[in-house]
């Protein structure tokens, strides 16, 4: 059995080896044709390859024309469709890439939500991880879903380009809630700040008053170019804003004239060179004032805000002709906003320019009953003045008898319509009328202030102190205290009731006490009762307003004078002569002057000021006696 499976394996072996010989050849010959075949398939589809490459080449190039193209054009609804067609074909991923951040910056100038939802969720995948967090903040953004928007934002790398972008969203949506500090910290942490992060850096600066900060920001824009082109006027407008309140009036000019460039900003141009000129007082403000005036002609269809703007500057100018010009032009649309107070500077300008026909016609019940509260005491004012000038009085007190049952204000009512009785001299019909009003119970203070004062005026001093006395013994809690008192002082010195005046007086407050009117009654009854120490000791308490005064001049003066310091008193005597318009208190002043130089010593000027005396009033007799009395004693 051996020999035979040996046998048979050596059979089968011999038989196997001249099997594989010739396997082996017929696998050689394989071989060679496959290499033959691979060689023909090289040459013909290598060139395929190449061109295949050449072609995927031209395409990108026609693609990127092709975007350009669109961008140039801004079709960014025809560029997002096209997009879509280049991204189904088979390009450089490169490009793709490329591709898909250009859609997404199309998707958000386009604001379109719903594209931008399914364009994040169908190129998830190749998105990078803050190109997605950024799509989804923006998507949120839009949809004012502010916490959802910072979730996203919040994620992305502090180095990434788009970092940029979402630190102006954060920012904005932490300005928008009132968190200025956390928006600049988000802003500052930027990496190469561009004019864009400058720029809204400046803006909250501003925001927060820190002018100096808000100046650097701005003064670097431009320094590193990027979207300056967009940001050019923008940053114009921001830079003249914060040189205004920084008054850096060089820098606002030089930016009122790159905003000039702009047609688009004529309206801007011309309100901010109102402003500028008017706050830096450059003197060419006047005729910039007339140019804008001028230009507001050629088109009148800028909004009311400019207009109003024109009149007041003219109004503060005090170039009251031709403000009132621009209200009578302008007048519907100065009155658009706030309607009360440019009204008022109207009226103002009419009562300066004594045009009371024009105020009794512009005002009338309808208006007063409507006025604000705030106003209606100017309004009032005005209007008995000009009823007064326009000798229509009787029409007035009619007017006040209706608004007395309109109107709050009526005590203030009151008070004009008893000044519309005593300048009609009409004491008697004043009294019965008040006296009959039955619109208050429990009368107050001011209603016996009125009488006592129709009473005066009337010259029945016995009525009147009996009112004012009713007043003394009033709880004056809740009204005027030291307007009261002020009043009844006032009379109490009229009527040389000193020690009433003395004991009245300390009952006002040490405030009320260093008004300028209260400190006058002081300076009177001081100068009547021989006090001038006090007087001079009171002026040096006098604002600087009051030392213009008349009555303080000659208070002044004459403390001086009998205080026998006649060098101190010409000061206050050459004030009141040179600011007195009557001829006879000219001739009182020259007289005092002409002693005072006497007294002095200088005898040609005291000659001088008597001669000057007669000359503007030849009835008085002081300055011949003083002349010759001194011709008497320098011989």
């Amino acid at each position: 059995m051996k020999k035979k499976i040996s046998y048979e394996s050596k059979y089968f072996t011999k038989k196997a080896n001249k099997k594989s010989i010739q396997t082996y050849i017929v696998l050689c010959f394989l071989i060679f044709i496959f290499i033959v075949i691979i060689a023909a398939l090289f040459f013909l589809f290598g060139n395929k390859v190449e061109n295949a490459f050449i072609n995927q080449k031209y395409d990108e190039y026609e693609i990127k024309k092709e975007v350009r193209l669109f961008l140039k054009l801004k079709e960014y609804e025809l560029l997002d469709s096209k997009i879509d067609e280049y991204l189904n074909l088979k390009i450089d991923k490169k490009l793709v890439r490329n591709l898909i951040y250009l859609k997404s910056l199309i998707l958000m100038n386009l604001n379109d939500s719903e594209k931008i939802k399914a364009f994040a969720d169908k190129y998830k995948k190749i998105l990078s991880k803050d190109d997605y967090n950024f799509l989804n903040g923006y998507l949120n953004f839009i949809k004012k879903n502010y916490d959802d928007t910072k979730k996203y934002l919040y994620k992305i790398n502090k180095t990434s380009l788009l970092y940029r972008d979402s630190a102006i969203i954060l920012a904005k949506i932490l300005f928008a809630e009132n968190k200025v500090n956390e928006a600049i910290k988000v802003l500052e942490k930027v990496d190469n700040k561009d004019d864009a992060v400058l720029y809204n850096l400046a803006y909250l600066f501003l925001s927060k008053n820190d002018f100096a900060s808000a100046q650097l920001y701005i003064n670097s824009i431009g320094k590193i170019v990027q979207n300056f082109q967009t940001l050019s006027f923008k940053v114009d407008l921001l830079r003249l804003q914060i040189s205004i309140e920084n008054e850096s009036w060089d820098i606002a000019k030089n930016s009122l004239v790159n905003i000039h460039e702009y047609p688009f900003l004529d309206e801007t141009y011309f309100y901010n060179l109102l402003l500028v000129s008017f706050k830096s007082s450059d003197n060419d403000r006047q005729d910039n004032y007339l140019k804008v005036i001028e230009k507001t002609k050629e088109n009148d269809n800028y909004s009311f805000s400019l207009y109003q703007l024109i009149f007041t500057v003219l109004y503060f100018e005090n170039m009251n002709k031709k403000a009132v010009e621009v209200f009578e032009d302008y007048k519907e649309r100065i009155l658009q906003g706030e309607y009360e107070k440019y009204l008022a500077c109207a009226l103002d300008l009419y009562d300066k320019t004594e045009n009371y026909t024009k105020i009794v016609d512009m005002l009338d019940f309808n208006l007063l009953n409507s006025i604000s509260e705030k106003y209606f005491e100017f309004y009032f004012q005005i209007y008995y003045k000009a009823m007064l000038n326009e000798k229509r009085l009787d029409q007035f007190n009619e007017i006040c008898f209706n608004l007395l049952k309109t109107r709050n204000e009526k005590y203030l009512i009151l008070n004009f319509l008893v000044e519309s009785f005593i300048n009609q001299k009409k004491y008697d019909e004043g009294i019965n009328y008040l006296l009959n009003y039955s619109l208050i119970t429990n009368y107050p203070p001011y209603y016996y202030l009125f009488l006592a004062k129709l009473y005066i005026y009337k010259g029945d001093e016995r009525n009147a102190i009996k009112n004012l006395k009713i007043i003394e013994k009033m709880n004056l809690e809740g009204y005027d205290k030291d307007e009261i008192y002020s009043f009844i002082c006032s009379y109490y010195l009229k009527t040389k009731k000193l020690d009433d005046f003395k004991k009245l007086f300390s009952l006002i407050s040490e405030e009320g006490k260093n008004k300028f009117k209260n400190l006058q009654l002081l300076l009177k009854y001081d100068y009547i009762s021989k006090n001038y120490d006090e007087i001079i000791e009171l002026s040096n308490r006098i604002s600087e307003k009051g030392i213009h005064d008349k009555n303080l001049l000659f208070y002044m003066a004459k403390a001086y004078y009998e205080k026998k310091e006649y060098s101190k008193a010409t000061i206050y005597f050459s004030n009141l002569l040179e600011s007195s318009k009557s001829l006879k208190e000219k001739a009182i002043f020259a007289i005092y002057l002409g002693n005072c130089n006497a007294y002095l010593g200088n005898f040609s000027s005291a000659k001088f000021f008597y001669k000057q005396a007669m000359v503007w009033d030849n009835n008085q007799t002081y300055s011949i006696v003083n002349t010759q009395i001194l011709e008497k004693f320098s011989k």
